[in-house]
């Protein structure tokens, strides 16, 4: 049974989304936004209300947003988006609703799906590709997208600290403040020591966080860009041809948050989808950061690539 500490932090989140806002601007405010939310507000809880999406960590973040932007006539990123774009979100906000429609009859014992879960699921859809459509307005320019990798950094560092802790002591952080243990404990358990679940509900996303992490901290330290910066996320120009690579990165670095979100949602349902390699996922960044196909310059970045093929497109490179 969740604490009333879990109630009261999903309860005030919008009023610390707002100050964020308020305090460090549009750009800064989202990032701290959606990373603080996932990285400290608890997992596998929502507070269910009749009529409206379940408000969790995720949703009453991307709320919050969606009503600030549009109550200070600022655009959600719609319609700056290509025309192929745009298509592809209109179908895939359409989907749910037409699975619905076409999924009506029931099945044994299994009701039949309702309008009502159509647009439930199609709400849900819209939630999860806010991010995407905010980092295409509003991350497209080099600095921004330091800006990702810097925030980024610096929450991984803040949030190893606390991984180290459970590591040794026992994921014990989430039951602590929240009341409860939102995972199966047997899971965590691993070799005679513990996987850290902090407050993001299983040990693989914590490991997977971590690792995207890594992988900036990585290029801000080959670059030797600043972490720790007193600046408004203004880099050189050495900085801006290097770590802004691609003027879509915005999109890639804030949807990348709203998967972490996602497969945080979904993991009990299915844990294995996250047994992955961590390493193919570095990979496949490497991959889109470059347009999808390796080439000589991205051995550059990524080592792998100095020689031999890729692992994900197959194309052969040339060191």
């Amino acid at each position: 049974m969740p604490a009333i500490t879990a109630y009261i932090a999903i309860s005030v989140w919008p009023l610390i989304i707002l100050f964020l806002l308020k305090r460090f601007g549009l750009e800064k405010g989202i990032l701290l936004g959606l990373l603080t939310a996932y990285m400290f507000l608890p997992a596998g809880f929502s507070i269910n209300l009749p009529g409206i999406p379940a408000f969790n960590k995720f949703s009453v973040t991307v709320i919050t947003l969606i009503a600030y932007l549009l109550l200070n006539g600022r655009g959600l990123g719609f319609l700056e988006l290509p025309r192929m774009y745009k298509l592809i979100l209109v179908w895939f906000l359409a989907t749910p609703f037409l699975t619905a429609i076409t999924n009506s009859n029931s099945y044994l014992q299994l009701p039949g799906l309702s309008y009502y879960d159509g647009l439930t699921d199609s709400v849900g859809q819209f939630l999860f590709v806010v991010p995407f459509m905010l980092g295409f307005k509003y991350f497209q320019t080099d600095d921004k997208h330091y800006l990702i990798f810097r925030y980024f950094a610096m929450a991984v560092l803040i949030y190893a600290i606390l991984a180290l802790y459970e590591i040794r002591m026992s994921p014990q952080l989430h039951n602590i403040v929240y009341g409860y243990f939102p995972h199966s404990w047997l899971q965590q358990v691993r070799s005679g020591g513990f996987r850290a679940i902090v407050f993001m509900g299983h040990g693989l996303l914590v490991a997977l966080f971590l690792a995207i992490g890594l992988g900036f901290l990585a290029a801000l330290k080959k670059k030797q860009a600043a972490i720790l910066s007193t600046s408004d996320g203004n880099c050189d120009r050495d900085c801006n041809d290097h770590i802004g690579i691609d003027e879509k990165l915005g999109c890639i670095g804030l949807w990348a948050i709203s998967l972490l979100y996602d497969l945080a949602g979904k993991y009990k349902a299915c844990s294995s989808t996250l047994s992955d390699d961590s390493d193919n996922f570095l990979i496949l960044s490497c991959d889109q950061c470059h347009g999808g196909f390796p080439s000589s310059e991205t051995g550059e970045y990524c080592p792998k690539y100095q020689s031999g093929t890729s692992a994900v497109t197959g194309v052969q490179v040339q060191a």
